[in-house]
């Protein structure tokens, strides 16, 4: 057959599906036909396990028998650690053979020719093809008709598997989106957490899976929800499962708050076996505001399952579930108190956790917020939020009306924000799904106006957008005044809103300040209003002090220009200098 037309044909048939089950059975089709092979195999190599998984198919047969091998372990094996081809006439007499990969055939192995399937300098995989014993052998010419189709196998192969991992990552995000408006849905906690698992089981592949919670009282880790084929996994748990914080790889996830990643649990001593077949695992600690809340298990009855992908994907899962621990905790605290006063008490407290504790330190930048809230309980919201090295989020917010209401919309607000942050979105897809959830979890006429802005700091660029809300005032060194305007509508108000954002280049003595809109619209007792200009000149007046004291001039002004007029408003501000 000309080498040719076998190339032509195969990427033609090959690329048709690239579905990984449908172009393994092309893949093994066009070797047994192109060859005359009574039968055809193709082993995958398993970046997990380092194995390579067996799939063969025999002319007698309508499925795949499946199967996996160790390297170096017969004909094929050898060939995966060699990268050679092997030509036998009679496979059964090469000491390399080994007749466990050959449960799928009801024939004698004779005559055998296997291939390496190459990508770059690694082996991929290795394609071959099988007839009976007394068959004729294969020749010259059949190795270099399987040879060329491996070229074409290879970049089929090589393209499957990027469809796959585009349409995995797609899947995880879609996962993850869902979990965000259920944890807005959901009142009961462990609802949320169950649905957590169920969307996980969807991506990652696990024969049991639980998450705990820790009491920070006594230390106890208790399961709260399991998952397993097996039903009795659930039962097994609660009555078995006595740990303590720092006990086991769960209680050592909680103590440390770190991740861990287990590909032999019989050979880590912190293992504490409870489930007979686990093999591997994966345990993620589930942490609000660093303080771990609970652990994340997952658990693979075979050796090596799970890879570092696979625990990035837990650890946002394990996000999610800390947002709805969090809001859980917040409306279970809120719903479970009677008397207005522990209502008003537990709300205060519920804001006084939004605002940072401490002001940023950020090389190159002078940053400092302040707040004061007109009533017990403010709607105003700042928070200055680690990305990654050198790059840190911040938000300036103000949910629509006061006390309690406000402080709910800003809770829901902030959680989403959070959630969206951590999948590492760019700013206009962050506030396209913030406004998203909130329209579907608040009351109608409820909305939030935001900022929200990532500031490189090696580069001296802040990226923001504006969602409906006061304009921050960018005063430059040279005495320029601008406005950052560019984003959309204010969030909660308007589903599917599309959001624009900018970057700014920040030069020395740069200031740009950001504010909620009772700093602006303060009036005094003649009903004048305090307005934008004030704040200008008062940054221009003070342009070489700190950002500190250029905060407090500004309140100690807008509190002397008020007089005996009632604050009618809450007051936030955050100054942000370039040093």
């Amino acid at each position: 057959m000309d080498k040719t037309a076998v190339l032509l044909e195969a990427a033609e048939i090959l690329n048709s599906d690239l579905k990984i089950e449908s172009l393994i059975s092309n893949i093994l089709k066009l070797t047994a036909n192109y060859l005359n092979a009574r039968a055809a195999s193709i082993f995958l190599v398993d970046e997990n396990s380092h194995k390579l998984n067996l799939f063969l198919k025999a002319e007698e047969r309508e499925d795949f028998w499946e199967s996996s091998l160790d390297f170096g372990k017969g004909i094929a094996g050898w060939v995966a650690e060699n990268g050679e081809p092997v030509i036998s006439p009679d496979a059964k007499a090469d000491p390399r053979y080994h007749s466990s990969a050959r449960g799928g055939i009801d024939f004698e192995v004779g005559p055998l020719i296997c291939v390496p399937i190459k990508r770059g300098e690694n082996v991929a995989g290795v394609l071959e093809a099988l007839n009976p014993s007394g068959s004729p052998e294969f020749d010259r010419d059949d190795l270099e008709i399987i040879m060329a189709l491996t070229a074409e196998v290879s970049i089929a192969l090589e393209n499957a598997r990027l469809i796959e991992k585009l349409e995995k990552n797609s899947r995880e995000k879609e996962l993850l989106f869902e979990i965000s408006k259920k944890i807005n849905t959901f009142l009961r906690l462990d609802e949320v957490l169950d649905s957590i698992l169920s969307s996980l089981a969807e991506v990652i592949q696990f024969d049991a899976a639980a998450i705990f919670l820790v009491d920070p009282e006594t230390g106890e880790i208790k399961p709260e929800v399991e998952k397993s084929q097996n039903i009795e996994f659930a039962e097994l748990m609660r009555r078995n499962f006595h740990q303590h914080v720092g006990e086991g790889l769960v209680g050592w996830a909680a103590r440390t708050g770190q991740s861990v990643l287990v590909p032999d649990v019989s050979a880590d001593e912190r293992y504490i076996k409870l489930r007979q077949s686990t093999r591997s695992e994966m345990v993620v600690p589930i942490k609000n505001n660093g303080y771990v809340d609970g652990v994340l298990n997952i658990e693979s009855d075979n050796f090596d399952n799970y890879n570092k992908e696979d625990l990035k994907l837990v650890e946002a899962f394990a996000g999610q579930a800390a947002v709805a621990i969090e809001r859980a905790h917040l409306l279970d605290e809120i719903l479970t108190k009677r008397r207005i006063e522990e209502e008003l008490r537990i709300a205060r407290r519920i804001h006084s956790t939004f605002l940072p504790s401490k002001q940023p330190r950020i090389a190159g930048f002078d940053i400092y917020g302040i707040n004061s809230s007109y009533s017990e309980v403010g709607g105003d919201y700042y928070d200055y939020i680690p990305i990654v090295q050198g790059q840190y989020g911040i938000v300036i917010s103000d949910g629509s009306g006061h006390g309690i209401p406000a402080a709910l919309l800003m809770a829901a607000f902030r959680a989403s924000l959070k959630a969206e942050i951590r999948n590492n979105y760019a700013i206009r897809h962050i506030l396209y799904k913030v406004n998203n959830l909130l329209c579907e979890s608040v009351e109608s006429g409820s909305f939030v106006t935001a900022v929200y802005g990532v500031l490189d700091s090696t580069n001296s660029i802040l990226t923001y957008s504006n969602a409906g809300h006061n304009p921050p005032i960018w005063i430059k060194g040279t005495g320029e005044v601008q406005e950052l305007t560019v984003g959309g509508f204010a969030l909660g108000v308007v589903e599917n809103t599309e959001y624009t954002e900018k970057p700014v280049v920040l030069n020395c003595g740069d200031i740009i300040v950001f504010y909620t809109d009772g700093i602006a619209e303060t009036r005094n007792v003649n009903k004048e209003e305090f307005g934008t200009d004030r704040v200008v000149e008062i940054i221009q007046d003070n342009q070489n002090s700190s950002a500190s004291m250029i905060a407090n001039s500004i309140l100690n002004e807008l509190k002397e220009f008020r007089g005996d007029a009632p604050q009618g408003d809450d007051y936030t501000i955050v100054i942000m200098k370039k040093s």
